[in-house]
């Protein structure tokens, strides 16, 4: 369903509704969230981290967060039944209107504890401001037709599959077979488990307190004199980040000690890493020592610290969820945190602790890691490039609608440079471990393959027995570690599937250059 590119009343950048007791305050910040995600300018997750969502008790944030989540989750399944019941193209219609109905049509269709009054009457209302008493009324017909047939078309939330591209489902079919592409789709439309990482005691270090300017790549002699822009200050803080890779959960919920958990929160072993915690019930933020991340974000983390060194480099840092495990497990190293996106790289600044004992543990540094200045300096690399994030859909439901397959081919072009250049500036006998969160060969294997052909003295090392090492420091656990030869090894590779598993779809591989 493609509406016009019109400006709606309930834009972020218009005034706010003039009725606005008519409407639940989770109901506008969800419109105004799903606006910001449909004009293509944002990311769901960033928005409802917004003022404007924190802004909302505790209650109207989690009914905000379920409906744009359960909207962007659904979104094909709910155009095709509100285009199904329009007597015109939907193309004629405003975003505000367009938002409003998949609003409705979620609510009566996905939440039984919605009263079909509420769903409807602030749907219309919606619709209204957004373009008048003509579209509310459409709006009304459509919600009440629906409503009709609601018991009938409840029957749709029984097969995830419809709301995913037909092209995705089709290359899952066909790579993992029909019961794991299933899954991956089943995975996808419900929330992630939510990980934690419990923390070392004392390996947190102290947070970066300077403002300063990050130092430029030029300045570090990081990065190749042909890059463009060599090294940039910091921008502002309010500088947002567009980035469409959002590979791991926000590392933002780190803890002081002596924080106390809620008394209605309740955990369990992760599946695979004796740090990780599963959390049941309750809010994970609640939990002291603690940061939210993914499993098998933090397995691949495990796998880069693993290497070990006194120089690592992890080439696409933020948001600095892996970069801290880095530092966590290699105290003594130093480690660079490069990012092209330098807004990013000052978000991990201020969240995460960096500093052990008294010195600078980690620089950072903004700047492209495909120019990396091939002088064989770094003992361990981490390349967890970007790509199209089709192994984090239950995070990130948006980037379903605006993938296709001809961005994976410009995915891989770029994460071919990348792990090109790496290579170069990994020294002799280092170890690099490249990685993605895409289930897609185009940015995994393939990536890989070419650029062993083009680099000489690059080849790839079997993961397994990273896996065996970890399990004998006790970072993985038993049932873990076999769970992964079983099921996520291919070859000498590392995949990790959303369904198969229990976390989101990682790929990780293992290289060295002699």
């Amino acid at each position: 369903m493609t509406p016009m590119p019109e400006q709606s009343p309930l834009s972020s950048s218009a005034p706010g509704p003039a009725k606005p007791s008519l409407i639940a305050p989770a109901r506008i910040a969800a419109a105004h969230v799903l606006l910001a995600v449909e004009r293509g300018t944002a990311h769901s997750d960033d928005q409802l981290r917004s003022p404007r969502v924190e802004a909302l008790s505790r209650q109207d944030r989690d009914l905000a967060t379920e409906l744009v989540r359960g909207v962007l989750r659904w979104q094909l399944v709910l155009d095709r039944e509100i285009a199904a019941r329009l007597r015109y193209p939907e193309s004629d219609m405003h975003f505000g209107v367009i938002i409003a109905l998949r609003l409705g049509v979620y609510q009566l269709l996905f939440l039984d504890r919605i009263p079909p009054h509420a769903a409807i009457n602030e749907s219309v209302e919606l619709a209204k401001q957004a373009d008048g008493t003509q579209m509310a009324s459409l709006t009304n017909a459509v919600l009440r037709r629906i409503q009709r047939e609601q018991l009938t078309l409840r029957s749709l939330r029984t097969d995830p599959a419809a709301a995913y591209p037909r092209w995705l489902v089709s290359r899952w079919t066909q790579r993992f077979g029909p019961s794991a592409a299933q899954a991956v789709c089943a995975f996808g439309q419900q929330p992630p488990p939510a990980s934690i990482r419990m923390l070392q005691a004392g390996a947190a270090g102290t947070p970066v307190q300077s403002e300063a300017v990050l130092p430029t790549p030029a300045d570090l002699s990081l990065i190749s004199d042909a890059t463009p822009e060599p090294g940039h200050a910091l921008p502002a803080e309010t500088e947002s980040d567009t980035s469409s890779e959002r590979a791991e959960s926000p590392a933002a919920s780190l803890l002081p000690a002596g924080t106390e958990p809620s008394s209605h929160t309740s955990t369990e072993p992760g599946a695979f890493l004796t740090m990780v915690r599963h959390v049941l019930r309750g809010d994970p933020a609640a939990i002291a020592g603690t940061r939210i991340q993914d499993e098998a974000s933090q397995l691949v983390g495990e796998l880069a610290a693993l290497q070990g060194g006194s120089n690592i480099l992890d080439a696409c840092a933020a948001p600095g969820g892996k970069t801290a495990i880095l530092a966590e497990r290699n105290a003594d190293a130093t480690i660079t945190a490069m990012d092209v996106s330098a807004p990013r790289l000052r978000i991990m600044q201020r969240r995460l602790p960096w500093n052990a004992d008294g010195r600078e543990q980690v620089r950072f540094v903004a700047g492209d890691a495909s120019m990396v200045v091939p002088d064989k300096n770094f003992d361990t690399i981490l390349c967890d490039v970007p790509c199209s994030g089709t192994g984090t859909l239950a995070r990130n439901p948006e980037i379903r609608h605006r993938l296709d397959e001809e961005a994976l081919g410009r995915q891989a072009e770029r994460q071919r440079s990348i792990l090109s250049a790496a290579l170069r500036a990994l020294r002799p006998g280092g170890r690099l471990v490249y990685s993605t969160c895409s289930l897609e060969a185009e940015e995994n294997e393939q990536v890989v393959a070419a650029v062993l052909a083009s680099v000489p003295g690059a080849e790839v090392l079997p993961i397994s027995a990273a896996l065996d090492e970890l399990l004998q420091l006790g970072r993985l656990h038993e049932a873990g570690h076999a769970r992964l030869l079983e099921t996520a090894l291919s070859g000498n590779y590392l995949r990790t599937i959303p369904g198969v598993h229990p976390c989101d779809g990682f790929f990780a591989a293992l290289l060295t250059i002699a």
